[in-house]
């Protein structure tokens, strides 16, 4: 088993699972937007959603792919 921080896992465990979140949300707002009328779904919101939470999909993308640690996990 290969040692470090975040290897506590026996096998080996998929990493880039974000991607799944963030298709998902992406695939939610797009039915919305297609619903809009019916259900007044805000698009401002929405970007303000996923402008807000682009850092920490990036963030874990980065981590993910780099396989380091950030100096923000260390606490």
């Amino acid at each position: 088993m290969a040692s470090g921080p975040q290897k506590f896992h026996s096998v080996p465990t998929p990493r880039i699972g974000g991607i799944a979140v963030v298709t998902g949300l992406l695939a939610g707002g797009g039915v919305l937007l297609a619903l809009q009328p019916q259900f007044k779904f805000n698009t401002t919101d929405f970007g303000y959603l996923l402008l807000s939470g682009a850092p920490a999909f990036l963030g874990g993308i980065a981590e993910d792919v780099t396989k380091k640690v950030g100096s923000s996990t260390v606490c």
